[in-house]
Formats: C-alpha cells, sequence, structure tokens
C-alpha cells in the first residue's frame, strides 16, 4: 500500500469531518507518547518487583534453611551432652550387668528413668529410648511405638529410626534419621541418635532421642512475606533417587506430609525436585499444583531436605496491577480537559466551512429556498454569494418548467378522461355481452342437463315401479314362509310337550325300581341272618344272599343315576319349550310387520304410477327449452366478439395517453426536489 493510502483509509475510519480529523491527530500526538510511557513503565516495574519479589523469597528460603540448621545444631549438642552424663553411664552399666528384675536392677532402672524423664524435655527433646551397644531396648519413655527387645530386631527394624541407630553405631557420632509416618501415630516423627560415654570414653550404650515435630514444621508453617496464596514445601528425595517425597504439610493441603509426591522430571513441582538434588536458586518456574509462581529453593544438609517458598505470579505482581490502573486514571482525567480544548479548536476552523457544506448540501437536494446572506469576505464568502447567485438563476429557470408542466398535464388529463369514457362504455357493453353469453351458455347446457335429468328420473321411476312390484311379491313370499314358520314351531312345542310327560312317566318307572331294589337288599339281609343261622348248611344260601344284595346296590346307584339324567332332561325340555314360545311370539309380530310393509309398497306403487304421465310433459317442455337456449347463445357469441374488437382499439388510444401522462409526470418528479423561494 502506497504511503497516501493508509492515511485515506484512516481517514475514511474517522469520518470526513474536519473537526474530527483535528481532534483524532491532536489526541494521536498526546496519546501515542502517554501509552508508551506508560508501557515501557509498566515492563520496567514488572521486572523490578519480579527481581524484588525473587530476592525476598530467596530470603526467606535461606532464613527458615538456617533456622533448621540452627535447631538441628542445637539438638546434636544437647545430644552430645545428654550422651556424656556420668550418672547416665553409670546407671547404664549398672542395669547391663544387673538381673532384669533383681533388686541392682530396679536401683539401676529407677536412676535412668529420673535421668531420661529430666533432662529429655530440657534439652528440647520429645521422647528417648537407652539401648545398649547390641541394640537391646534398656529404657523407653515413649508407650505409643512398639519397639520390641531389641531396637535393631525387633518391629521398627526397618524404619528410619533402627537406621539412625545402625549408622550411630558405626560413625559413634550424633545423626538425625529421615523423617516418617509410624503405626499408632498421625504426625511424622524425626529421632537423633547418639552414644553414650562412661569416663574412659568407651561407649556404654545409645540415645534414641525423639524430635519435637511441632517445633521442626512450625518455621515451615511461618508465611509472613508469602502473601495470602504463597506457602513452603518441604520433601526429601526417596531411596530410589526418582521420586521427592513432602514431609511437611502444606498451607492449603495440611495433608500432604508423606502422602503426595512429585516424580523427578516433570512439568509441575520444579523447585522442590531442584532442592532436594541439592540445588538452590530462584525464578519463575511450575508449582506442585501446575500454577506459574514465584519461587526461591535451597537444600538442608542436617536433614537431607529440600525447601521451596513460593508465591502466585499474579499475587505477587498485584501491586503492580494497582500501580498501573491509577496510572491509566491519571492519564484518562488528563484527556478530559485536553479532548474538551482540542473540540473548541476544531470547532473555530471547521465551522465556517460546514456552513459552506451544508448550503451546497441544501442546494444539491432541491432546496432553492435557502438564504444566502454572508459577510465574510475570505474564501468561504466567496463561495456562499456565488452560490447565491446559482440559486437565483435555478429559481428562475425551474418556476418557467414548472409553469409548462401544468398547462401540459391539463390536456393530457382531458383526452385520457374521454379515452376513459369510452374505454368504460366498450368495457361495460363487452361485459355485459359476455355475461349474457355466459348466461345462454349457462341456460343451454342447463336445459340439456334437464333433458337427460328427466329422461333418467322417468327411467328411474319405471325401474323403482318394477322394484316395487318385486318387493311386493317377495314380502308376500316372506308372509306365507313366516306363516309355515309359527306352524312348525307350535309343532315343535308340541312334541317337546310329548318328550316331557314321557321323561315324567321314566320318573315314576326309576321310583319302582328303587323301591324294589330297597325291598331285594332287605330280603338277601334277611336271608343272609338266616343263612348264619343255619351254620354250614347255610353257606351257600349266604354267598347267593350276599351277590343278590351286591345286585340290589348297583341297581339302586343305577336307578339314582338315571332319575339324575332324567331331571336333567326334564328340565332342558322346559327351557325348550320356553325359548320356542319366545320364538312363535317373534314370528307372529314378524308375519304382522311384514303384512303392514306389503301395504306400504301396493301405495308406493299407485303413486309412481300417477307420476308417470307428468314425468312425460316435463320432458318435452324441456327439450323445446334447450333448443331455444341454443340459438341465444349463438347470437351473443357474434355480439362479445364486435363488443372486444372496440375496447382494444380505445386500450391503444388510452395507452398513448398514459405514455404521455407519464413522461409528463417524470419531468414534474424532476422539478418537484427543487423548492422555490
Amino acid at each position: 500500500m502506497k504511503p497516501i493510502d493508509w492515511l485515506s483509509a484512516l481517514r475514511s475510519r474517522i469520518g470526513l469531518s474536519l473537526a474530527r480529523r483535528l481532534v483524532f491527530w491532536f489526541m494521536l500526538l498526546l496519546l501515542v507518547p502517554a501509552l508508551l510511557s506508560v508501557y515501557i513503565n509498566d515492563r520496567l516495574t514488572r521486572r523490578l518487583l519480579r527481581e524484588k519479589v525473587q530476592e525476598q523469597m530467596s530470603v526467606i528460603v535461606t532464613a527458615k534453611a538456617d533456622g533448621i540448621e540452627d535447631y538441628a545444631y542445637e539438638r546434636t549438642r544437647a545430644a552430645g551432652v545428654f550422651g556424656r552424663l556420668k550418672r547416665l553411664a553409670v546407671a547404664t552399666v549398672a542395669m547391663r550387668k544387673a538381673i532384669k528384675g533383681s533388686p541392682e536392677w530396679a536401683a539401676a532402672e529407677a536412676d535412668v528413668r529420673s535421668l531420661l524423664y529430666y533432662f529429655t524435655p530440657n534439652l528440647g527433646f520429645s521422647e528417648v529410648v537407652l539401648v545398649d551397644p547390641r541394640g537391646i531396648v534398656l529404657m523407653q519413655t515413649q508407650t505409643n511405638l512398639a519397639l520390641g527387645d531389641n531396637l535393631l530386631y525387633g518391629p521398627q527394624r526397618d524404619t528410619p529410626m533402627a537406621n539412625v541407630l545402625r549408622r550411630t553405631m558405626t560413625l559413634l557420632d550424633t545423626d538425625i534419621s529421615d523423617f516418617a509416618l509410624y503405626p499408632g501415630i498421625e504426625t511424622p516423627l524425626g529421632f537423633m541418635a547418639a552414644p553414650v560415654y562412661d569416663q574412659e570414653g568407651r561407649v556404654v550404650g545409645f540415645l534414641v532421642l525423639q524430635l519435637n515435630t511441632t517445633e521442626v514444621f512450625e518455621a515451615f508453617a511461618d508465611y509472613s512475606g508469602l502473601g495470602k496464596n504463597g506457602y513452603v514445601v518441604v520433601g526429601a528425595l526417596e531411596d530410589t533417587g526418582d521420586l521427592a517425597r513432602i514431609v511437611a504439610p502444606i498451607r492449603h493441603r495440611p495433608d500432604a506430609a508423606f502422602s503426595l509426591s512429585v516424580k523427578l522430571g516433570v512439568e509441575n513441582g520444579q523447585g522442590i525436585q531442584l532442592a532436594v538434588l541439592g540445588g538452590q536458586g530462584s525464578g519463575e518456574l511450575i508449582s506442585i499444583e501446575g500454577r506459574r509462581v514465584l519461587a526461591a529453593w535451597t537444600y538442608i544438609p542436617s536433614f537431607r531436605w529440600g525447601i521451596v517458598v513460593q508465591q502466585d505470579i499474579e499475587e505477587a505482581l498485584e501491586m503492580l496491577e494497582e500501580q498501573t490502573k491509577a496510572m491509566v486514571t491519571l492519564l484518562t482525567l488528563i484527556l478530559i480537559p485536553v479532548v474538551l480544548l482540542a473540540l473548541w479548536v476544531a470547532r473555530s476552523i471547521s465551522w465556517p466551512i460546514q456552513m459552506a457544506v451544508a448550503t451546497a448540501e441544501r442546494v444539491a437536494e432541491g432546496d432553492l429556498s435557502v438564504a444566502l446572506d454572508t459577510k465574510r469576505e475570505d474564501e468561504t464568502g466567496k463561495l456562499l454569494n456565488a452560490l447565491g447567485r446559482m440559486v437565483s438563476y435555478l429559481n428562475s429557470l425551474i418556476g418557467q418548467v414548472r409553469k409548462s408542466t401544468i398547462d401540459l398535464v391539463s390536456a393530457t388529463n382531458t383526452l385520457s378522461a374521454m379515452t376513459r369514457a369510452q374505454g368504460d362504455e366498450a368495457a361495460g357493453l363487452g361485459a355485459t355481452t359476455l355475461q349474457i353469453a355466459a348466461a345462454a351458455k349457462e341456460i343451454s347446457a342447463t336445459s340439456e342437463e334437464l333433458v337427460n335429468t328427466m329422461a333418467g328420473v322417468t327411467q328411474g321411476a319405471g325401474h323403482a315401479r318394477d322394484l316395487a312390484d318385486s318387493g311386493q311379491s317377495a314380502l308376500g313370499d316372506m308372509e306365507q314362509a313366516m306363516h309355515h314358520l309359527a306352524g312348525a314351531t307350535q309343532s315343535i312345542a308340541g312334541r317337546f310337550g310329548v318328550i316331557n310327560d314321557k321323561a315324567n312317566s321314566i320318573g315314576s318307572i326309576t321310583t319302582t325300581i328303587t323301591k324294589i331294589a330297597d325291598q331285594t337288599n332287605l330280603l338277601s339281609l334277611n336271608a343272609s341272618i338266616e343263612a348264619e343261622k343255619a351254620g354250614e348248611y347255610g353257606l351257600g344260601f349266604a354267598v347267593l344272599a350276599r351277590e343278590i344284595r351286591r345286585l340290589a346296590d348297583q341297581t339302586a346307584v343305577a336307578t339314582l343315576d338315571i332319575e339324575h339324567m332324567v331331571r336333567e332332561m326334564h328340565d332342558a325340555v322346559g327351557s325348550g319349550v320356553m325359548e320356542m314360545d319366545k320364538f312363535n311370539e317373534q314370528v307372529q309380530t314378524s308375519v304382522a310387520e311384514t303384512r303392514r310393509i306389503g301395504q306400504r309398497f301396493s301405495q308406493i306403487i299407485q303413486e309412481v304410477q300417477a307420476l308417470m304421465p307428468r314425468f312425460e310433459a316435463v320432458h318435452e317442455g324441456m327439450r323445446s327449452q334447450s333448443a331455444g337456449a341454443r340459438q341465444i347463445r349463438d347470437a351473443m357469441v357474434s355480439l362479445t366478439e364486435s363488443a372486444r374488437i372496440s375496447a382494444q382499439a380505445l386500450e391503444e388510444t388510452n395507452a398513448a395517453t398514459q405514455r404521455l401522462e407519464g413522461a409528463i409526470g417524470e419531468l414534474r418528479k424532476e422539478i418537484a426536489i427543487f423548492k422555490l423561494r
């Protein structure tokens, strides 16, 4: 793009107003240096503030690390003093030599107990365990931790507590264990092991001293100088060498100790990774949670810990954001009077030009009534005077054109009115003839349809008469069939009565058979009794009597079955007789209804036969009317064609008049935009 192009594009974006352009360039020359100054100041302040925060983080982490080192040094000296107590060494030797439970052992145990309970809290330790050179536990003040008889081979043999004892036994020097969680204890524990010397400098035992966890972690819970979200991370390198284990609670995660770890080489937790590897430094990195923070880190040799103090970048640079807001507010307050001043200057320059432009725009829109009276003698005044002369000339010209168009419009209106009147008359005649022709056509069509309809009606009447005759004959046959059906039902009812009488006779017979069977059964019983009395001579009669009694019983049972079946048959026959009576009544009703319908059919046949001559007369009249309607239709078609030709001629005349009116209208429209004085 050429240099002039971007300038033109910029002008088109901010508008063509001269005042706007003046204000724009004035503001641009003011804002660019101001914004550039704010930007440079923000960059410099941001860098200086970062350096200051990092320096502050370095001071804090160094102070915390030094505090922990001082604590380790003090506890180491205290453990050394504890281990060189002459009385403790004598009591330890006495406990080793005495038999457990003997008076000598009890006296030595009491002496050791008093020493441990007195010096342990005074030297800054929480609990203490006394063991002999073989690791056998002689005394312990910690009851929540199961140690067994030998610390090196008991339940805690694989813990940092046993490991620090082994290192002290090997090096014969005070050492600090790693912190770890122990069964039954919620907080991490750390221990310090120290040898116990006698007067000759021989090792007679070892002290395993529990450090005060609260006192150790107290420095990590101090968040002074870290803002609202800053915190301290303390971790130790695992034995595997690829994991940094968090050993102390974190500000917003009090359960992080020994439950949170960071794998070496990952992006999150870069500070603690560098710290546990012995690094020291400060800078911007990614925290364990994945946020960008400003941090400082270092290594604590005594505890083999890495420590990181960190603060969120947003919070660290919060003061810078406030400063930037203040500068923007100040710049805004400065811009308000400057903008007002720029507007006043721009208006004083652009007002005469705007007046000339407004006058020219009104003239361009056709407003010739504008008054152009100015006393200015500069270029703007000359321009307005020239526009005034042009307006006066246009007023005269447009007035003459308007007068001519008015006369022409009057003539065309008269001609147009005449042609429209003739066209309306021709159109009315054509419409009338069309309506008459259409009516004649409809009358002719209707007449033909009526002729056809009457023929169909006449044929239908004859057909209806035939159907009525057939229906009457069929109803006669149906009535005769109904009479036969009534006779048949009466015959069936009589037969059901005979069957009922026979069933009653069978019932009396079965009653007689039942009585005979009872008598036979009684006689066979008497015969059996007599046969029993006869003894051996009556055995044959007894068998015969028993068989007769059995047959009598079967006869009685069969008779009862026959009686039951006869009763059921009697009930069924009675029900059938009732149903046949009902059916007979319905048949009689149907016979009466059939007779009544036959009478109605006779009346219908008589009425249809009376209408047949009338239908024939109407049919003949409709044929005559249809022929007359066809003649009227042919005459009206010829008249419609003549009216159509006349209407076309008038339409052409009217179209020419309308074109003339359109041309006059366009001319009037063109001159209508001008407003004359």
